[in-house]
């Protein structure tokens, strides 16, 4: 079928689907848009929504067709809008994908196939403006999946926001600011405080092991040229020691272990010392792990004493006796 200009480049900007209102408001009447559905021009993966290139079946393409049959005042969230921001991967669970979307409160919305509804009353401030598909924030969207999540994965998501410059801190406390209750609400709060925390086992090493145990200021997520860019989690420079935190996310993989050596051969070339603490290490027996770092930055030059914690076996007590002579 032919279609007036404006009405092919709106589908060409909906990928490939129309509307039956948008084909109605440009003149093309129902029984035009019903034959050609009929004759298999144009297919229809949702009700009162058409496909104009039949064929197009790639996750956007389903995912416009979902955001287009709920209607105008609609945008992807949760893991929808994660997927098109590029914060959570393609869809790997068990049977169809359903798509997330967003409505205001107010709207009465009969619920399409594969698709799963979510209302608020503050639509229009957690709806980016110009992204496409119409999507939340990036930092709303980051909110929305920590409600139902661990802290580990919550940290992760906020981590791979501000890697690919979705969102920014400022945004994501300015969301935060904006909503009532919030789960993991004061650990986000201090990790965006924080900032350069990309884990929950960094954000761990940092409250239970270095400064509840009053170890030495440290930089956080240094890039390493000499490492290919890779970053360090956590790097004493005064000291060339580095503290490299193997939670769950980001280090599990082939690829990721040859990085992780590789930067570990460049450091050592430059007389850097690197440690791999993991999550239990960091989650488990903090005391331990502290009273460990404490004892190499002194074999580095570190003057400093460590304290102990408020844990009756704090094992930083039973380092002390070792400390070098003159440390204060």
């Amino acid at each position: 079928m032919d279609l007036p200009d404006r009405l092919a480049a709106l589908a060409r900007a909906q990928n490939g689907l129309l509307t039956i209102a948008q084909c109605r408001d440009a003149g093309i009447s129902p029984r035009r848009v019903a034959t050609a559905y009929r004759t298999g021009r144009w297919t229809r993966p949702q009700r009162g929504v058409y496909q104009t290139l039949p064929g197009r079946d790639d996750w956007q393409t389903r995912a416009v067709a979902a955001l287009l049959s709920c209607g105008p005042d609609a945008a992807l969230s949760h893991a929808s809008a994660a997927r098109a921001w590029g914060i959570m991967g393609p869809w790997s669970g068990r049977g169809p994908e359903q798509f997330d979307i967003l409505v205001p409160w107010e709207r009465r919305v009969a619920t399409p196939n594969g698709v799963r509804l979510h209302r608020c009353r503050a639509w229009r401030l957690r709806v980016a403006a110009r992204a496409w598909p119409r999507r939340t924030t990036a930092a709303d969207t980051v909110l929305d999946l920590a409600a139902t999540a661990d802290l580990d994965a919550t940290i992760s998501w906020v981590g791979r926001a501000l890697q690919r410059e979705t969102t920014t801190e400022e945004l994501l406390l300015e969301a935060l600011d904006r909503r009532g209750r919030q789960r993991h609400a004061a650990e986000l709060r201090e990790i965006l405080d924080i900032g350069g925390i990309e884990s929950a086992a960094e954000l761990r090493y940092h409250r239970d092991v270095a400064q509840r145990h009053g170890l030495p200021p440290a930089r956080r997520q240094v890039v390493d040229a000499r490492a290919g860019s890779r970053r360090v989690d956590v790097e004493y420079e005064e000291y060339r020691l580095r503290v490299e935190i193997d939670g769950r996310v980001g280090h599990q993989g082939w690829d990721e272990r040859r990085g992780d050596a590789r930067k570990d051969i460049a450091a050592a070339r430059n007389r850097w010392m690197s440690i791999r603490p993991g999550w239990r290490d960091v989650a488990i027996s903090p005391c331990d792990l502290a009273a460990a770092v404490a004892e190499i930055l002194w074999g580095r030059g570190w003057r400093g004493l460590p304290s102990p914690c408020r844990a009756a076996d704090c094992a930083i007590r039973g380092v002390l006796e070792k400390a070098p002579r003159g440390a204060a």
